[in-house]
């Protein structure tokens, strides 16, 4: 191995571990790159590509110049238009906007409009199908943090992001939902699917 692909290596290594704390699964998730093609990158058994740490600077914010080896070994951060836009994915329904603690955490890998770019959004990663709404596994919806609203603003039959008795689901809302004055309601602002080509 080269100096300049071990220096990628030990990037993408550290990334791994203090963004993804160790987990493949979610670093492929956020990079579009298959689990066993970043082993080889972590491992140094192939050289990263371009293409790769541009897709890794695009999910998690970090400065493409640091993963491309310039500066010291702390991760930097851009601040480029596009980590502007970025807003957090995660996997699991959660009450505010999701930080690398989070559980389902699934890094910076989305862009928002500039209109949609409020701290208050991020992406939710939707695991199950919602035919009746078409909305399907693997859609990434725009969210809004949870709010209290009054019954006559929600729609029953649509999708929110609720938190009903201290657990925090991405459900159509129900009758009892809209009656029950605890429910907190996070708007499903709009959704987007990735076609494959």
């Amino acid at each position: 191995m080269n100096k300049k692909t071990g220096i990628l290596c030990k990037r993408i290594r550290t990334v791994l571990a203090e963004v993804y704390d160790g987990n493949k699964t979610l670093m492929s998730n956020a990079t579009g790159n298959d689990r066993s093609t970043i082993a080889k990158y972590e491992s140094g058994a192939r050289t990263p590509t371009k293409r790769f740490m541009t897709s890794l600077s695009h999910a998690t914010g970090i400065s493409l110049d640091w993963l491309l080896g310039t500066g010291g070994d702390q991760i930097q951060y851009g601040n480029d238009a596009g980590s502007e836009l970025a807003r957090p994915v995660t996997t699991i329904p959660c009450e505010r906007v999701p930080t690398t603690s989070t559980p389902g955490y699934n890094g910076l890998n989305r862009q928002t409009a500039p209109y949609h770019n409020e701290r208050n959004k991020f992406w939710l990663k939707v695991q199950k199908d919602y035919a009746a709404q078409h909305v399907y596994a693997g859609d990434l919806i725009l969210i809004r943090e949870m709010f209290q609203s009054a019954a006559k603003d929600i729609d029953v039959d649509h999708l929110f992001i609720m938190k009903r008795n201290e657990k925090v689901v991405f459900e159509p809302v129900t009758e009892q939902d809209v009656k029950d004055g605890t429910v907190l309601f996070g708007k499903a602002i709009m959704c987007e699917r990735d076609l494959e080509a």
